[in-house]
């Protein structure tokens, strides 16, 4: 089966009294590596088990490669045939239209658990279920766990079995692959290492997927697109760049790294701020621009500061400064640059500022 796009309509999602979903809308190319990005409870794993066909919707339409699998058929060009579904556990009320169940949507899964089968070896669970053993066999070597099939999931490491977990999600030769925080049991070593392997697999099985995090460098490190959830709502959908550099809102903001925000006034085509006029994105319907660490830059005729507290992070050095009317901002400044608490410097900011309609006082 070819890669499809995913497409949201409307999509509402309740358990009870909590709304999981609120109207959302939101889509997937055929091809593309999207991530859902944002808090617990903020939605983005519903939305994943709603596309899956492990939840069934409320309201509005899940449209898996243009066939409509969940909410109402009667808009759709081209919906797919429809089974009675079998009797649910599920309480809540029945959505509206057809429903194909998630066995027929061609969708594999990573859970954020792996999932694995304790009792089957490596080479069994990835084989379960997959649609040829040779194809089994093949992802079994291509995650790098050849030698390791005969041993038990419960004697591997994390990475491992996060790896299984990948490689038995593929091998039934879906069209669409969902992975559910797949890498936040992992110690920061591993993450890095699974991240690029997640990757490279996914293009080139050329596979339409969509990984659920709530760590921004997972976004960055593997999107070709991003949306940020909040509260059932998806806040703001574009590419990595985009959303770092011109988000939407505070939130978006602050869900991709460290927020800060300057006073501002609209000058021509920029932002009149304490570092005088800079070039700024988005319409000027604001009185505070987002400044990021690391566009603060030593420099002889800049504003002038104060260190207040530095951290060592590596490759650079957190500096806290403040500036002459008191606003606090974070600098990441190459260690060579970065003056003790208490020594003077002179800032100033590169790169555009973006206009931030909502933002808090730093």
């Amino acid at each position: 089966m070819k890669t499809v796009s995913i497409e949201c309509e409307d999509v509402s999602l309740r358990y009870g009294a909590v709304h999981a979903l609120r109207d959302v809308s939101w889509s997937a190319a055929a091809g593309e590596l999207h991530v859902l990005l944002g808090e617990s409870g903020c939605g983005k794993t519903s939305l994943l088990r709603a596309v899956a066909g492990f939840e069934r919707i409320d309201s509005g339409r899940i449209l898996l490669g243009g066939d409509v699998v969940d909410g109402d058929h009667r808009e759709a060009e081209a919906p797919s045939p429809v089974r009675e579904p079998r009797e649910r556990e599920s309480r809540r009320p029945r959505s509206p239209g057809g429903w194909v169940p998630p066995e027929q949507r061609r969708v594999g899964m990573v859970f954020q658990d792996y999932a694995l089968f304790p009792h089957l070896s490596v080479a069994a669970n990835i084989r379960f279920g997959a649609r040829s053993r040779p194809r089994a066999d093949a992802l079994l070597a291509k995650v790098g766990l050849a030698d390791v099939a005969d041993r038990r999931p419960d004697s591997l490491s994390g990475g491992q079995q996060q790896r299984v977990a990948l490689a038995r999600a593929l091998a039934s030769d879906p069209a669409l692959l969902l992975l559910d925080e797949p890498f936040s049991n992992l110690d920061p070593s591993l993450r890095s290492s699974l991240r690029a392997i997640t990757l490279q697999i996914v293009k080139e099985f050329e596979l339409t997927a969509v990984l659920v995090t709530h760590d921004a460098l997972d976004a960055f490190s593997l999107a070709d697109r991003i949306s940020v959830m909040h509260e059932g709502r998806i806040l703001q959908t574009g590419s990595p760049t985009e959303l770092y550099r011109a988000p939407n809102s505070a939130w978006v903001a602050q869900s991709l790294g460290v927020a800060q925000y300057l006073d501002a006034t609209p000058q021509g085509d920029g932002a009149a701020c304490a570092f005088g006029v800079l070039p700024a994105i988005g319409p000027p319907t604001a009185r505070k621009v987002l400044v990021r660490p690391e566009q603060l830059t030593v420099s002889p005729d800049g504003v002038e500061a104060q260190c207040v507290f530095r951290t060592f992070l590596g490759p650079t050095v957190r500096t806290i400064v403040r500036l002459a009317d008191g606003t606090l901002l974070a600098a990441d400044l190459e260690a060579h640059h970065a003056p003790s608490p208490g020594a003077p410097l002179r800032l100033n900011i590169r790169g555009p500022v973006a206009w931030i309609p909502d933002a808090a006082p730093p």
